[in-house]
């Protein structure tokens, strides 16, 4: 007789974590915002990355998704303009020329 230790009501332990879901969620759309600024940008969303990936053991899954899918592509843009921007000033650097008029 199983079946008198089943209790289909009970309620199930919480997970935890659930405010590192949001807070992923939140730096991930800050993240895309800032992520035209060289470096910032950068730093904010590998910041929600790691929020986000933490938050994927909570209950608040969707927002953990969510965070990840926007704190990548911020990720990638961050990184494409910062290395854009490392790349004109060694190009700007390396153009200077001093003229005799």
């Amino acid at each position: 007789m199983n079946d008198m230790y089943d209790f289909p009501d009970a309620p199930q332990p919480q997970k935890s974590g659930g405010g590192l879901a949001i807070a992923g969620m939140i730096v991930g759309i800050v993240g895309l915002i800032f992520c035209w600024i060289p470096f910032f940008g950068f730093i904010v969303n590998l910041t929600g990355l790691i929020l986000s990936a933490f938050g994927m053991k909570s209950n608040e899954r969707g927002m953990a998704v969510a965070g990840l899918v926007m704190t990548i592509i911020g990720l990638l843009v961050a990184l494409l303009v910062t290395v854009l921007m490392i790349f004109a000033i060694a190009v700007d650097s390396s153009n200077h020329h001093s003229y005799s008029y």
